[in-house]
């Protein structure tokens, strides 16, 4: 992420292209950091998982006139749908049965395939290509299989998509996080993103819907409130002057909870899971990005 900002400053600054290539060359030949087998079995256990809090803090700008105060334009969609793991696959303990699946998994692949993304851990195939059929592929017959495909299907039918992609974050302990980002959600935004960035989908999304499954979690929400970002998304929202605070919103996110969001807020605002400053135990969170239907 650090390193493509550079690349990118120095291409707007008008540095050759051969000295751009080289770095580019040089970016992709960098050797992830995994998480070893030692920390999976050890951190990634059920029996660490955390619950100790529920509810939302909202911290808006101090000014009531500021326009990141009223989030919730009509075109936005945000919601948070409670046990809609345990719906999409029919069982009370079904977060609890994938989480082991997919800690077993994971200990059942090269390290590889988990590997340090922006704070985070993710669970890809080792040239991280993240479409649903690749996933399972690497997966084999590993029992976390059929629950991923319900939570695709429940995901397709409650909100009229495809699943272009499908990423799964370990989060070991609440030391790990995800930085406060927007999701990429265009093609042409893929190039500019870096070499975290695992994106193969050809059509425009049309939102995110992204399940939690073990320790609560708060998701930081942000009104942007920027003139366009590395992904050339600008926020419809301005700040109220040099002294703005924004809108914020912390929500703790439950082990089974979907949280869903359209383009249109994600164009207008950023999400993230901040570190935790209490003991956390480890989660895992399977983010579906949503591309049209037809």
């Amino acid at each position: 992420g650090v390193l493509l900002a550079k690349i990118q400053r120095a291409k707007a600054n008008g540095v050759e292209h051969t000295r751009l290539l080289q770095a580019q060359g040089v970016l992709k030949q960098l050797k992830p950091l995994t998480l070893g087998k030692e920390v999976l079995k050890e951190a990634m256990r059920w029996e660490k998982v955390t619950c100790s809090q529920t509810g939302s803090i909202v911290d808006p700008c101090p000014t009531a006139s500021c326009s990141c105060n009223s989030p919730g334009l009509p075109d936005e969609e945000l919601e948070f749908v409670d046990k809609a793991l345990q719906d999409a696959v029919g069982a009370a303990d079904a977060d609890k049965k994938l989480f082991e699946d997919l800690v077993e998994a994971a200990l059942s692949l090269p390290d590889t395939c988990v590997w340090s993304s922006d704070g985070k851990w993710i669970l890809s195939s080792p040239e991280r290509n993240q479409v649903p059929e690749r996933l399972f592929a690497l997966l084999g017959n590993s029992p976390a299989v059929p629950p991923l495909k319900k939570m695709i299907a429940w995901t397709e039918k409650k909100y009229k998509c495809k699943i272009g992609a499908c990423q799964l974050n370990f989060h070991p302990s609440g030391e790990s996080f995800h930085a406060q980002h927007r999701d990429i959600m265009d093609p042409d935004q893929i190039q500019r993103a870096g070499r975290n960035c695992t994106c193969s989908f050809r059509r425009s999304a049309i939102g995110t819907c992204c399940f939690s499954i073990g320790s609560h979690r708060q998701v930081l929400l942000e009104a942007a409130c920027d003139e366009g970002d590395l992904m050339s998304i600008a926020s419809v929202y301005q700040r109220c002057g040099d002294d703005c605070k924004g809108w914020k919103e912390r929500k703790y996110f439950e082990s089974g909870t979907a949280m869903w969001f359209n383009a249109a807020w994600n164009q207008n605002h950023t999400h993230g899971i901040p570190p935790c400053e209490e003991p956390c135990g480890p989660r895992i969170s399977v983010a579906l990005l949503c591309v049209p239907a037809h």
